[in-house]
């Protein structure tokens, strides 16, 4: 077992081209989902919680290369919808060890997945 197995299941949305209502061509979550699993960590949140603003659940996903290809922007994880924040890092040093990592937070606030 390897620390890029992870034990979580998440449902990552691939990006997909649209028309919004005006016509204008836009990029958003696609309707079907790929699930895979990844390890899921909490991102430290201390200096936002000290300046009293409201602190969305932060958390970084470590996954295998191979399982994710394509752009995606919402993952649904525990039931609950996050949105990626930034850009996804790929590591590909050597075929063992190549991952993706990004980092996801809580659409609705911050509620964290039990």
């Amino acid at each position: 077992m390897s620390l890029l197995d992870g034990t979580e299941f998440l449902q990552v949305y691939a990006n997909v081209s649209a028309y919004d209502a005006d016509g204008n061509l836009v990029v958003k979550p696609g309707a079907e989902a790929t699930t895979m699993s990844a390890r899921v960590a909490p991102v430290a949140s201390v200096p936002l919680a000290a300046d009293g603003q409201q602190v969305a659940a932060t958390y970084r996903v470590t996954a295998r290369l191979s399982i994710v290809q394509l752009a995606f922007s919402k993952v649904i994880w525990r039931g609950q919808e996050f949105a990626v924040v930034g850009a996804v890092t790929r590591s590909v040093q050597t075929a063992a060890t190549q991952h993706v990592q990004w980092v996801m937070r809580a659409v609705d606030g911050a509620v964290t997945p039990s």
